[in-house]
């Protein structure tokens, strides 16, 4: 059985003969791709069953998922003819986690995830929200105290007016009302 579409036939050899660790990983990750590039067809295709334009109303109900399928389906197309142009390389895989810094990091990101969940009741959505932009900021990705105070502020209170005022969203308002 030959999968020359996988890029099968560069190497000469068929899906049977593929015995190292690299080999297989290099088709499942083609095979992934080609899964990406059908979910992102279904995804289009029923979206446009919902109407994805109203002449009245403009944009309908399947708008934003076509453009998810497309952007979906795209990438996955994208990375299908990435790995297609690289043949079957023999590459070793890297060790998840090998770097300790980037366990840090993770671990990092996710208590600051948690500490959000559990802040936003007590606080509210701004000033935790900028609490935990600060964190971020300087822990994962150290950065100048300016800079991160700047970047928290701007960024928190542009999420704010941007939910709370343009989309008027209530957002989370914590035991001092804001």
């Amino acid at each position: 059985m030959n999968f020359s579409f996988l890029g099968g036939e560069r190497c000469g050899m068929t899906l049977d003969e593929r015995n190292t660790p690299e080999e297989r990983m290099n088709l499942h990750e083609q095979v992934y791709n080609i899964v990406w590039i059908l979910l992102g067809i279904g995804i289009c295709t029923e979206s446009i069953r919902l109407k994805l334009w109203d002449v009245s109303w403009g944009p309908g109900p399947g708008f934003i998922p076509f453009l998810a399928g497309f952007f979906i389906g795209g990438t996955g197309l994208l990375l299908f003819i990435s790995e297609s142009s690289k043949g079957w390389e023999k590459k070793r895989p890297e060790p998840f986690w090998q770097d300790p810094t980037t366990r840090k990091r993770i671990f990092y990101i996710l208590g600051g995830l948690c500490a959000m969940a559990l802040l936003m009741p007590i606080l509210g959505f701004l000033l935790t929200s900028i609490l935990i932009t600060s964190f971020m900021l300087r822990v994962i990705e150290p950065q100048k105290w300016l800079a991160v105070i700047a970047i928290s502020l701007a960024s928190c209170f542009l999420v704010y007016w941007l939910f709370f005022s343009l989309l008027q969203v209530s957002l989370p308002k914590g035991l001092l009302g804001v």
